[in-house]
């Protein structure tokens, strides 16, 4: 019943053979099918229970009096806490099945769900380091997942360039990804790698390499996912080589591709400072406007679209760009409504890229403008800015002595007091 995936009959009659056992093997065997059963229903601490049942008598029978090898239970125990998103636990099961599997290695027959088995355990250990934020462990696993030949290769390959890229390796995660495309050309990934090269390259300042990337993706099928970001990198690539036709041409075609309205406002204000900014072609960019959606934008739209795409950038941590629309947005609407956020999160952009002596100015400006919602923390960044990094003990001592004036933050006054 339970191969002809009959399960609601097959876990009624597994219960009732719980109710009476007949010996301990078949009571480890109605145990571990029933912790199967609640697993694939998705009622996974109703499994953990019966795995554990499973287990306990695991550690008093004979393997040989067991109908399931106790690495199966392991294996879907750490499932089990996964899907929970308890990683820890889920972790320690999985290396305990994958230290079976490996042990068993000389005894089973290396068929390809063995194998398959066995990479799908070490993708799961290389996830579970990956959420702890335990990178280099991470790299490990999904090292030894990619050298396996099965279906998630692929995911393994571009996991580990993902960690190589919060390491700071942009040239190492450039190589695994060009070689994870060449491993499996026909992954579902590879126009993630496309992308991914293209940012590395992008922030090594290879426009050249990075344009390359981002148009094998408009070329590798017919649209992706990625086919607007694309577009939008494209554009801006073009855009600061100082070829604004090109630059048009790529923000121009995201409108055929049935865009979101925030991708759409951010080709638009692209398109908006090209043609107002640079080219001065008011109507032109009013032609595009009403060709593509009938609208006519007021000034309070048009802060609101500019504003929307810087944002856009910075949620999505792409600080480089972010910065620049943030700076596109402060200069064209310097009492706009957003001045003051989009000034903050300027400076927390150059702040998180340690570009500190750039990111003061903005917190200063913050500070002038008198009390908001960034103002005592403008003041504390500020008084941190000037203390680490520049070294003015001076400047930093007044941040802390206006902070300690201001802050109805015990915590904070207590930190600007030290």
């Amino acid at each position: 019943l339970y191969i002809d995936n009959d399960l609601e009959l097959a876990e009624e009659l597994l219960k009732k053979a719980n109710e009476y056992p007949i010996n301990q093997a078949y009571t480890a065997l109605a145990n571990f099918y029933l912790g199967e059963i609640e697993h694939r229903k998705r009622d996974f601490d109703s499994s953990i229970q019966y795995v554990n049942k499973f287990l306990t008598l695991e550690n008093i029978l004979e393997s040989d009096f067991l109908k399931v090898e106790p690495k199966m239970a392991y294996y879907l125990q750490g499932y089990n806490y996964f899907k929970l998103n308890d990683f820890r636990l889920a972790l320690n099961f999985f290396l305990q099945a994958a230290e079976m599997m490996r042990a068993s290695q000389n005894t089973d027959r290396a068929d390809r769900i063995n194998r398959r088995l066995y990479a799908d355990v070490i993708v799961r250990i290389a996830d579970c380091y990956f959420k702890e934020n335990n990178y280099n462990s991470a790299g490990n696993y999904y090292g030894v997942a990619s050298n396996i030949d099965f279906p998630s290769r692929d995911y393994a390959y571009f996991q580990r360039s993902m960690i190589l890229g919060l390491q700071g390796k942009p040239y190492e995660k450039i190589v695994l990804l060009e070689e994870m495309i060449q491993e499996t050309p026909s992954s579902e990934f590879i126009d993630d790698a496309f992308f991914q090269i293209g940012e590395a390259q992008l922030a090594l300042n290879n426009s050249s390499e990075s344009e390359r990337a981002f148009k094998k993706i408009l070329n590798y099928r017919n649209e992706t996912d990625l086919t607007i970001r694309a577009l939008l990198k494209l554009g801006l690539i073009n855009y600061n080589k100082g070829d604004l036709n090109k630059a048009i041409e790529f923000y121009t075609q995201i409108f055929d591709y049935n865009p979101s309205n925030t991708e759409a406002q951010e080709a638009l204000v692209a398109l908006e400072e090209i043609y107002i900014e640079d080219l001065a072609q008011a109507d032109a960019f009013m032609k595009i406007i009403e060709d593509n959606t009938g609208y006519k934008l007021s000034d309070l739209e048009r802060d609101s679209l500019s504003f929307v795409a810087a944002q856009n950038k910075f949620e999505n941590g792409e600080y480089i760009e972010a910065i620049d629309s943030y700076t596109s947005y402060i200069g064209r609407y310097p009492n706009g409504l957003n001045r003051l956020r989009a000034l903050y999160n300027r400076a927390e952009s150059n702040t998180i890229l340690k570009k500190y002596s750039s990111a003061l100015p903005d917190y200063e400006a913050i500070i002038d403008y008198g009390r908001s919602q960034y103002y005592e923390d403008a003041i504390l960044k500020s008084a941190l800015i000037c203390y680490n990094d520049l070294q003015n003990f001076k400047r930093a001592f007044n941040f802390y002595a206006l902070l300690e004036d201001v802050s109805l933050d015990e915590k904070m006054v207590y930190n600007a007091q030290m």
